[in-house]
């Protein structure tokens, strides 16, 4: 992906990827191997979100489909 917002972080032992679409919205995605724990790795999603954006996520949505994404609303004090 070729997103100038895009921003990789380790998190856990993954590796993840977080663009910042704009405004509030962040998503998450990669971290993806054959033995990932699916909830694991969600929670290692967010973590890299509220790293890169230095927030808290507060809203979030979760894909399976073709690989796992967080989409997320974070808010900032």
């Amino acid at each position: 992906m070729n997103d100038p917002s895009r921003k990789d972080v380790k998190i856990d032992g993954y590796d993840i990827h977080v663009i910042h679409p704009g405004g509030k919205q962040y998503e998450a995605f990669g971290g993806e191997t054959f033995d990932a724990d699916a909830v694991k790795l969600k929670k290692a999603q967010i973590s890299a979100i509220e790293q890169v954006s230095g927030c808290k996520v507060t809203d979030a949505e979760y894909s399976n489909a073709m690989f796992r994404k967080l989409s997320a609303e974070v808010s900032c004090k």
